[in-house]
């Protein structure tokens, strides 16, 4: 697109370190050249600058983490960033650059800058069970001993005696995860008392606050960033989380099946839909599509081929239609939405944000702000043109949509 520009890197865990996080690499890439005359020369003045986005493909013996941090203090936070991780079946590489084929523990990446850019759309995969709690009591950094002040072992133990008989089976099984939130805390726990109040009920803003790095909120959030629930310790009461564990962060049960991953990703995809359509001439035109989703899902879950891949060609099929023109049947718009490019491929992780991010009214999500390393997800990052022509060509799809013909006490 006019004013875009794009510059690829690449790091290797062993011969090329990324730098630290606090060092100038990441600004200078978060920058467009000053000499990208190309670039600077058919950027309109009259076309907003938007935070940098990045696509990022690794190995698992890369320094992905080392890497996300770099990228995530770009932008204060704002830059979207997707990608993956290979699974290799020996040492042999899966990551170049160039058509060069990079050694073992190399990540590549992509930075996207000026007027093209991404919007990341991620699906966890499952659903919450049971009420949502407040980490009143930790070990280490990951083992949880009390939830709302009592042992934590219980608090599962009572999730599992209420919950429905599906999500009591899935439990049984195996399939039982958590979800936490790392960067805020409830405004119910005093950490400055040695007692904790259970969640408030209120929902009020003028209750929220930031503290540092993170925000205390008398509600609790909506979305989550989900880990696995590694073990258990009887002796202590205690669950042992495949995550940062910190008094005060909100904590809910979750359980992963066939449905919940269905559900969560038309639930993704149809918040996705409504952002990029109430963001009006904000929102861009979608070129493209990437998908990532985790060795987990596919076939083996759903039962059938391309099952996330049907959701994903839904975020094309009012736009290829003249952005929610004339209405369409199902089939209809999955025919159009394949005619926009979607690539991918199974991943060993999946690297995005918690929800939704790159949609102006949305991110990022209260307390999970930032980059992470998932599993058992999707995650889509959508390639959108934000340069001026495209903007104009949105708002005046959406001046036709809006502008509806209708009795003046149609609304009451």
């Amino acid at each position: 697109p006019k004013g875009a520009n794009v510059e690829l890197f690449d790091f290797n865990e062993l011969h090329k370190p990324p730098p630290s996080p606090e060092s100038e690499y990441w600004k200078r890439l978060a920058t467009t050249p000053e000499n990208d005359d190309k670039t600077n020369n058919n950027n309109d003045n009259d076309t907003p600058q938007r935070p940098p986005s990045f696509i990022l493909f690794a190995d698992p013996w890369s320094p992905v983490e080392k890497i996300l941090k770099g990228l995530d203090g770009i932008s204060d936070g704002s830059s979207v960033v997707a990608g993956g991780m290979s699974v290799p079946r020996s040492t042999q590489p899966t990551v170049a650059i160039d058509g060069r084929a990079l050694p073992q523990g190399s990540a590549v990446g992509m930075c996207l800058r000026g007027t093209v850019g991404l919007q990341a759309v991620v699906a966890q995969g499952c659903r919450p069970v049971g009420p949502t709690f407040t980490v009143t009591a930790h070990e280490g950094n990951n083992v949880l001993t009390e939830l709302d002040g009592k042992p934590a072992l219980d608090c599962l133990e009572q999730v599992a005696t209420d919950a429905p008989e599906q999500d009591k089976s899935l439990i049984s099984a195996g399939y039982l995860l958590c979800g936490i939130t790392p960067g805020i805390t409830s405004s119910a726990c005093d950490s400055t008392s040695s007692s904790y109040g259970s969640l408030s009920s209120s929902s009020s803003n003028n209750n929220d606050n930031q503290v540092g790095n993170e925000m205390t909120s008398s509600s609790p959030p909506q979305d989550f960033l989900v880990r696995q629930i590694m073990g258990f310790q009887p002796n202590k009461g205690g669950v042992v989380v495949a995550g940062e564990i910190k008094d005060g962060m909100y904590f809910r049960f979750h359980v992963k099946d066939r449905n919940a991953a269905l559900d969560d990703m038309d639930l993704m995809v149809q918040r996705a839909k409504s952002e990029r359509l109430f963001s009006q001439e904000q929102s861009g035109i979608a070129m493209a599509a990437m998908q990532i989703s985790c060795v987990g899902r596919g076939r083996s879950l759903f039962g059938r081929p391309n099952a996330d891949l049907a959701f994903v060609s839904q975020l094309f099929a009012d736009e290829s239609n003249g952005l929610l023109g004339e209405e369409q049947s199902s089939t209809e718009a999955n025919n159009d939405g394949a005619g926009k490019p979607i690539s991918g491929f199974f991943g060993n992780a999946e690297y995005g944000p918690v929800g939704l991010s790159g949609f102006t009214n949305t991110c990022p999500v209260d307390g999970c702000e930032g980059t992470f390393v998932h599993g058992f997800t999707t995650v889509v990052a959508m390639l959108c043109d934000y340069s001026q022509q495209s903007n104009e060509c949105v708002g005046e799809a959406l001046g036709n949509l809006l502008s509806l013909d209708e009795p003046a006490d149609a609304w009451g």
